[in-house]
C-alpha cells in the first residue's frame, strides 16, 4: 500500500465528512434507484426542517432494498429501561432460509456525533441496505442506533454497544441461530466502537463467544487521528468525544488497532479512495499482523471512496459484500470457543 500524508479536514467542516453524502452523491443515487421521484425527493431534501416530507419518507422506504426474501421488525427495544429512541434497532431476517447463518450487529458511523440507523434512508438506502444485503446472504441483522455525542460520549456509547450485544446474545437463540455465530460489524467511527466494544468491558466480547469483527473503514488509532486532524476538528470531536485532557495513554486504550489480540476474528475493509489516515492505520494494523500470522485480515477495494464501504454494499454486483461473506462464513475461530 502506498503511503499518503493524512491530509486534515478543513476547520469547521467536520460534517463534510459524515458520509460524503453530498448533493452529488444523492444525485447519483436518485439517478440510479428513484429516477422517477428524483424533483419530489430533492424538494424534500432541501426542505431544512424536513417535516412535511416525512409522509413521503415513509411512502418511498419499502422501495429501497426489500425483496420477497426478507423481513423487517422495526422499533425493537435494546436496552429495556431506557425509552430513547437512541437504544432501538431494526431487525432485517431472511425469509428464503430456515435458520439464519448467523445474526450481525450493525453500528453506523458518523465521527461519533452524527447520524442514525435511518441516514437519509430513502435516498441512501442507509443503513437498511447492510441489513438486505446481509438478509438476502441468509444472514439476519440488526441495524443500531445509539446515543451520539453530545449525549453520550465514548463510555456511554461503548455502554450502548453492550447494551445491543447483551440484547443479541438473548435473542439468537429465538432465531434459531447457534450461539457462537454473532457478529459485531460497523463503518467508520462505528468500525471502531465495533472493534472497540469486542475488546472494552470487564467482560470482553471476545472472550464471550463473539464470532468475529467487521470494520469497514474503520478507526483504529485515535491518537493518530487526533495528529492527522486541525485543532478545529479536534476540539469538535477528538476532544470533545475522548476527552479534552486525554492522555496518549488513555487514547491508546481507546484505539482498538492498537490492542487487538491475533487470535480474534477481525476483518478490516478500507477503499483505496479513501481517507488518508483511514487507510495508514488499516497499514499499520497489517505490519502488526502480517497474513497467515493471526486471525486479523486486512483488505483494500479498489476504486472506493470512505462512504462507498457502505453505499456500495448492497449494489449490484457489491464491490464490498463478498469480501464480508467471505469472513462471515468462515469457519468459528478461537473467538467463538
Amino acid at each position: 500500500m502506498n503511503e499518503k500524508k493524512c491530509k486534515p479536514f478543513p476547520a469547521g467542516q467536520r460534517n463534510q465528512y459524515v458520509m460524503q453524502l453530498n448533493f452529488a452523491t444523492i444525485l447519483s443515487r436518485l439517478n440510479r434507484r428513484l429516477r422517477p421521484l428524483h424533483s419530489i425527493l430533492i424538494g424534500c431534501l432541501l426542505a431544512v426542517s424536513g417535516g412535511g416530507c416525512m409522509p413521503v419518507r415513509n411512502l418511498l422506504q419499502p422501495l429501497r432494498g426489500l425483496t420477497d426474501n426478507t423481513t423487517v421488525e422495526t422499533n425493537l427495544r435494546y436496552k429495556p429501561t431506557s425509552i430513547s429512541e437512541r437504544h432501538e434497532l431494526d431487525l432485517i431476517l431472511p425469509t428464503n432460509i430456515e435458520r439464519p447463518r448467523g445474526l450481525v450487529l450493525f453500528i453506523h458511523g458518523g465521527f461519533w456525533t452524527n447520524q442514525d440507523r435511518r441516514y437519509f434512508r430513502p435516498v441512501t438506502g442507509l443503513y437498511w441496505n447492510i441489513g438486505y444485503g446481509l438478509a438476502n446472504a441468509g444472514y439476519a441483522a440488526a441495524i443500531l442506533s445509539y446515543r451520539i455525542y453530545p449525549e453520550a460520549d465514548i463510555q456511554g456509547q461503548l455502554d450502548d454497544i453492550q447494551a445491543a450485544l447483551d440484547w443479541g446474545g438473548e435473542k439468537i437463540g429465538s432465531l434459531n441461530i447457534d450461539a457462537d455465530r454473532l457478529f459485531l460489524m460497523g463503518h467508520s467511527a462505528g468500525g471502531h466502537l465495533a472493534a472497540l466494544s469486542a475488546l472494552d468491558s470487564k467482560k470482553p466480547a471476545i472472550d464471550r463467544g463473539l464470532a468475529g469483527v467487521v470494520a469497514l473503514s474503520p478507526v483504529l488509532d485515535v491518537a493518530h487521528m487526533r495528529d492527522s486532524q486541525p485543532a478545529d476538528f479536534n476540539r469538535q470531536v477528538t476532544e470533545a468525544v475522548f476527552g479534552k485532557d486525554a492522555s496518549d495513554q488513555e487514547l491508546a486504550r481507546r484505539s482498538p488497532g492498537l490492542r487487538w489480540p491475533k487470535d480474534a476474528p477481525l476483518l478490516v475493509l478500507t477503499g483505496e479512495q479513501d481517507y488518508p489516515f483511514i487507510r495508514t492505520q488499516a497499514a499499520e494494523l497489517l505490519k502488526r499482523h502480517p497474513p497467515g500470522s493471526s486471525q486479523v485480515q486486512v483488505r483494500e477495494l479498489p476504486g472506493l471512496t470512505h462512504a462507498d464501504l457502505v453505499l456500495q454494499f448492497d449494489a449490484d454486483p457489491s464491490p464490498v459484500l463478498p469480501a464480508v461473506l467471505e469472513f462471515l462464513n468462515q469457519p468459528a475461530g478461537p473467538a467463538a470457543k
